[in-house]
């Protein structure tokens, strides 16, 4: 009798730590990096709403505005400005985006023609894409250089914070809702064609994937040619800047 009692103890117990280990394997889940990459993709797009388009205009504006300046500000002054507009596309097949940006902008003269640009800018707004859509806000504050005669090319820092809730229209079709730290690293625009040559954004990422936290850091770099590559844990992935999307 003693040795059938044990037996179902033993039976007993057993079962109950299966249901145990049973239980706590479908409860836990894991964030993949493949849904944190589709909306880093979109985010660093070169398209106007992207952070890469908003690199190239800047660039754009100080040329412009520093062929003006250079015929009539003193030395050792400061320029500055405050504007406000908006980025908007609808007529796209591929995307459509609307963004209000309040942006201040300004060049610092020193020792005569050689100076450099710091530019800050508030940025809100929506995209919606084929694979994911996003209401996010980001605020940049960044410095630009390059912009003397023996430069080849401008030269950009800086950083840039974003927020943003997302929905990924493919997959799992996840909820994703995000804080991202970005940091520019020697980011290198051509200066006669404004064309992004090079550069490193660092970045810092955490948030929550279907109310599943994570936390992330990510590297993107520039490879030329309208292409970008995301490297998250392990994971790299491939990135036409053209359209934010992961083509590898």
């Amino acid at each position: 009798m003693k040795k059938t009692f044990q037996f179902f103890t033993a039976i007993i117990v057993t079962s109950i730590l299966c249901v145990a280990c049973e239980k706590e394997e479908t409860t836990i889940t894991t964030v993949s990096t493949d849904e944190i990459a589709e909306d880093l993709a979109v985010s660093i797009s070169s398209t106007d709403a992207g952070i890469t388009g908003e690199m190239t205009s800047t660039i754009a504006l100080a040329e412009e505005t520093a062929d003006e300046l250079l015929k009539s500000v003193a030395v050792d002054t400061l320029f500055s400005t405050d504007s406000s507009f908006v980025w908007s596309e609808t007529n796209s097949p591929y995307y459509s985006y609307n963004y209000a940006l309040n942006v201040n902008y300004g060049m610092l003269f020193e020792n005569g023609p050689v100076y450099s640009l710091f530019y800050h800018s508030d940025v809100t707004g929506s995209f919606d894409g084929l694979r994911i859509s996003s209401v996010d806000d980001r605020e940049s504050d960044w410095k630009l250089s390059g912009f003397e005669n023996s430069a080849n090319e401008f030269t950009l820092i800086g950083s840039t914070l974003r927020n943003a809730s997302s929905l990924s229209k493919v997959g799992n079709m996840s909820s994703i809702s995000s804080k991202t730290s970005i940091e520019m690293n020697a980011v290198k625009f051509d200066k006669n064609t404004l064309e992004l040559l090079s550069g490193t954004l660092n970045c810092e990422i955490s948030g929550s994937v279907n109310a599943t936290s994570f936390k992330y850091s990510a590297k993107v770099v520039y490879m030329g040619d309208g292409i970008a590559e995301i490297t998250i844990e392990k994971s790299k992935y491939t990135v036409d800047l053209e359209s934010g999307e992961i083509i590898d």
